[in-house]
Parts: structure tokens; sequence; C-alpha cells
């Protein structure tokens, strides 16, 4: 009979534990369940801008289920929607070590580290991400983005290029390999990316202006013009100061200054507090032989810079060819005053002062530019003329 009741009381005590355990085991799956809902919840939220109440379900689900990974990959989402990119990185980076091939995880990650200033560290999660995703363009770019921060620019562009067989159609990737070729002063390589970013989306005319940009820098100067000329015609297209101004730039250097000055001008139409818009457009007057109105536009850069370097220069320039020998002087000296390392203003200074009919004045110009920049062969050249006009004398 004893035995009987040890019996009962053993397979109940079992019976006891096995409706424990069901309940524990019912308990964990609730809170999952409900855990799911709250992300579900929170990334309806997210979606709708409502950053504040669905980083309030991801955490509310955290603590019902901490195991729950949807819960942190949005909570790294919200983070980073709200600047925060450091918070973002610790529960980011759990979803990577749970899920070490979620793509996504490693993309967010690095986002986060990439903006928190942790730039090796993004580098090493893109890269992880790219593996993962070979579709993933973003990361690609971003990753490409990291290399040149570090300095890496050849790593950056071979990477963007090996990238092109799984991308052709992806004109983000040319632009990018556009601009690492730039930074590498391969202009003829860029000018050839710009031209097939363009082709993929041609309404884009961002990529045709880069690549009249690099056809300018690599001398190409018709093609460059050719480009701006038809864009600036496009209905829809508003050009910038800039892009008249590199228009400007294309003019001048192919010996057609009037046209210059009309390219110039719109840019400072546009663009009417940029003193280097008024320098351009005073270059241009010169090259056109118009020196009164070199004047006036190196005029207007001074108004907005006083004594802006190039403004300087090509204002005392102007004034000395236009015959106002005692102004140029009066101008020239401050300006020298304001730029005392200016070998180029002190040669000018000299050029004035012989207009003036005092050489000795002008050699010692001469002799100052000459000792601030051993290599500036003007200064040697005047001061050698100087030399030689003395010695007749």
């Amino acid at each position: 009979m004893k035995r009987l009741i040890a019996v009962i009381v053993v397979v109940g005590a079992l019976t006891g534990c096995q409706s424990n355990t069901s309940k524990q085991d019912a308990h964990k799956q609730w809170f999952r369940a409900r855990g799911q809902v709250l992300c579900e919840l929170g990334n309806e939220h997210f979606k709708a801008g409502q950053l504040d109440d669905a980083r309030g379900k991801a955490l509310e689900a955290l603590k019902l289920n901490d195991e729950l990974d949807e819960a942190r990959l949005l909570l790294g989402k919200v983070y980073l929607e709200q600047d925060r990119y450091l918070e973002a990185v610790n529960p980011l980076a759990a979803v990577t070590v749970h899920q070490p091939n979620l793509a996504e995880g490693w993309y967010l990650l690095a986002v986060a580290q990439e903006r928190s200033d942790q730039p090796e560290q993004a580098l090493a999660s893109y890269t992880r991400a790219c593996e993962l995703d070979a579709t993933n363009t973003d990361a690609i770019l971003a990753r490409g983005e990291v290399l040149v921060a570090l300095g890496r620019i050849a790593d950056a562009r071979q990477a963007a290029e090996s990238a092109f067989t799984a991308h052709r159609t992806d004109p983000g990737l040319y632009e990018q390999a556009g601009r690492l070729a730039m930074m590498q002063e391969d202009y003829k390589a860029a000018a050839a990316y710009f031209q097939q970013a363009g082709d993929l989306d041609y309404r884009n005319l961002r990529y045709q202006e880069s690549q009249a940009l690099a056809l300018l820098l690599g001398g190409q100067y018709q093609r460059a013009a050719g480009i701006l000329e038809q864009i600036t015609r496009s209905a829809d297209y508003r050009p910038s100061a800039w892009v008249h101004s590199t228009l400007g730039d294309c003019y001048l250097a192919m010996g057609r200054p009037d046209e210059a000055q009309d390219a110039y001008g719109r840019a400072c139409d546009l663009d009417n507090r940029n003193p280097r818009s008024w320098c351009n457009a005073a270059r241009a007057s010169m090259e056109a032989g118009d020196f009164r109105r070199a004047a006036i536009a190196a005029g207007e850069a001074l108004r907005l810079e006083s004594y802006h370097r190039d403004a300087s220069m090509l204002y005392g320039y102007a004034l000395l060819r236009e015959g106002q020998v005692e102004q140029a002087l009066t101008f020239l000296r401050q300006a020298c005053r304001a730029h005392p390392d200016s070998s180029d203003l002190h040669c000018l200074l000299g050029r004035a002062y012989e207009a003036r009919g005092d050489p000795g004045a002008a050699r010692r110009c001469y002799d100052q530019a000459a000792q601030m920049e051993p290599a500036n062969t003007l200064a040697r050249q005047l001061l050698a003329s100087a030399d030689d006009v003395r010695t007749v004398r």
C-alpha cells in the first residue's frame, strides 16, 4: 500500500512539472507572438514617419522578447532616421551577430558606423553587405565613398569598375567612377564614364555637366562647349552660374573672348555675390581688349571682398592699361600691403612705377618680388630688364 502511494506521488509530481513546463512554453510563445505584433505595428509607424512611436514599439517588443532581432532592426532604422547614429550601432551589431547572413543588417550597421565616424568598421560592414547581396548598389556606392574618405582613391575606382559587369544599367556607378577618375586627373576616362551615365539616364543633365567639365580639363574645349550649349537650350533646364562660368572657360580657351564675356556675364547675373564670377568676367574683358569693362568687373569683385588677390591684380592691370597710372599706383601699394607675400602684385606695382617714370622704385619692387619667390620667372626677367636699363644709363 505504501509503495502504491509513493508511485502515485511521483506520478503526480511529474504531471505537475510537465504542466509548469507547458505553461512556461505557452508564455514564451505568447511573448514572442506579442513582440512580433508590436514589431509590425512599429514598422507601420516607421513607414508613416512616426519615429517616436516606432521606437516605443520596438523597445516594448524587446522587453517582451529580448531575442527579437526584428525589433533591433527596427530600432536601428529609427535611430538612423533620427540622426542618432552612435545609438544605432549596438542594436544593429547585435543583429549581425545573431543573423550573420542578413545583408540588410550589415548594410544598416555600416551606415551607422560611417555616420558615427567609424570608417574602418563601416568599410568592413559594407564589404560584407556587398558579399551577401551583390544587387545592393547603395552598399557598393557607399563602400566607394568610405574608401575615398580613407584616401584609397585607386581602390574605390577599382571597386566601382568591377561592379560594372553586374550593374551595367546603373548610372550611379558610372557617375561615381567618373568622379574618382577626375580625382586621379584621368579626364578622358572620366568623360567616358559621365557620358555612359548620361546615356543611361538622359533626363539627369548633371551627368552632362560633369562630362563637359571633364572634357574642359582634358583640353577638349570644343566638345565641352558643345555639350553645355546644348543643355542650356533645353526647355526645362535652368543652368546654374557654374554652367555659364564653365562655358565661359571653354570660350576663353578657344580664343573667343566676346562669347566668354557674355557667358561670364550671365554667371554674374545669377551669382552676383561671388568674387570669382566677377574675376572671370574681368579676364574675358581683358582678352577682348575692353580694359574699362575689365576694371568695372574687377571692381565689383573688390567691392565684395576688399583686396581680393586675383581681383586686385586684374583691377590694377586694367587701370594701367587705361592709362590711369596714379590711381593704379595708389591702389597697388595698398594691395601689396594687404598681400605682402604676393610676388605678382609687387611685379605689377613695379610696372606702375615704370609707367610713372620711376625706374629705381620699379627695380626695388622687382627685387623684392624675386626674393619672395626665386622661381618667379617674370620677376627675374623684369629685374634683369631694369638692370639693363640702369647699366645703359
